[in-house]
């Protein structure tokens, strides 16, 4: 390896916690905006999803409200990270399946929709995990750490094999 490599690579690692922070961060802060102002207003975002079809929009309304609120928020923090963002991207596949779909005209303007974005930053975060910088990695490696070994005035003391007769010849 060359020194270049080695120096880009080591620069490049001491910046990889940045991405997973910023794609959290973003996603945290917009489906907690978006969770609260649904909560807050609920019985409007159930008329929505009745408007748009949606089965049981008096059931999911709130269910969609405070997974996005609680899913932010792990987010935002970095905890479950993983965990957090399946129903979030269930709820932007089904966002621009149903809110979304006559807009949909072309790959261009598919492309050109924030639910795709997010549902791509979602996937990132789900694959690659919350990074350096979070309540994951925290708690991983806590739990990966090895057991402290107590010190010697704790500890039994050693048990030797006993030591064997020295053989007599004779």
């Amino acid at each position: 390896m060359d020194p270049y490599e080695k120096h880009e690579r080591s620069a490049f690692d001491a910046i990889k916690w940045f991405p997973p922070l910023c794609a959290r961060v973003v996603m945290g802060v917009v489906f907690i905006i978006s969770g609260w102002n649904k909560i807050h207003a609920l019985g409007r975002f159930t008329q929505v999803l009745t408007n748009f079809g949606v089965p049981s929009p008096q059931i999911f309304s709130p269910i969609v409200a405070y997974c996005e609120l609680i899913g932010g928020a792990l987010l935002l923090v970095g905890l479950l990270t993983r965990v957090a963002v399946v129903p979030l991207m269930a709820i932007m596949v089904v966002a621009l399946a149903t809110a979304k779909a006559a807009q949909i005209t072309s790959l261009v303007a598919l492309f050109g929709m924030s639910e795709l974005g997010y549902l791509v930053l979602l996937a990132y975060l789900f694959a690659f995990g919350a990074g350096a910088l979070s309540l994951d990695a925290l708690f991983s490696t806590r739990l990966r750490r090895p057991k402290r070994r107590p010190p010697a005035w704790e500890r039994e003391p050693l048990r030797h094999p006993p030591i064997p007769p020295e053989p007599t010849y004779g």
